[in-house]
């Protein structure tokens, strides 16, 4: 689950360990967005299933539509996926819930943000694999914020995501 950023350059967030001050400080980095957030995970926890059951099914834009192809793969893994509004209450919520469960496999495997015009980040294999990835088109103080209140070090680099657009991962 990728949201694929095409921007030449991106903010490379590394050493991302603990979900609990990520979701707690995410509304930092999506500030002044209307912002979809996706999360796919394999072994969700009961609770946030439930949580994110309650909340109204989200059309999105086909390019960030992954539901159809996780029930394609149910049988390889089964992987739910949800998306929900990043409001105040949304994010707030996603925390206190996500601050109550300890295994970060259990919260998310794949977690990413888009508006309905752009991608804002994406952060595969979350907590445990891959480096996050934000747009440039988010203001380098939302990214400033969220990294110093998360403690989590950043880098601008060349995006790597330029060259997957053409043999997109599996």
């Amino acid at each position: 689950m990728y949201a694929y950023i095409e921007t030449e350059q991106v903010y490379r967030v590394s050493d991302l360990r603990d979900p609990v001050p990520f979701f707690e400080n995410l509304p930092e980095l999506v500030r002044g967005f209307d912002t979809i957030i996706g999360i796919g995970c394999y072994t969700l926890d009961e609770r946030l299933r439930g949580w994110f059951s309650m909340l109204p099914k989200l059309e999105v834009s086909r390019e960030y539509e992954f539901r159809d192809h996780a029930r394609a793969r149910v049988r390889e893994e089964p992987l739910s996926i949800f998306y929900l509004c990043a409001t105040a209450e949304n994010l707030f919520e996603l925390a206190r819930l996500t601050n109550t469960i300890r295994d970060p496999l259990s919260i998310c495997d794949h977690v990413i943000s888009f508006t309905r015009e752009v991608p804002l980040f994406s952060f595969h294999d979350a907590f445990y694999g891959d480096e996050m990835l934000i747009s440039d088109c988010v203001p380098r103080r939302n990214v400033e914020t969220f990294c110093s209140r998360i403690g989590a070090p950043f880098t601008v680099v060349a995006n790597p995501m330029v060259a997957w657009r053409l043999i997109p991962p599996t």
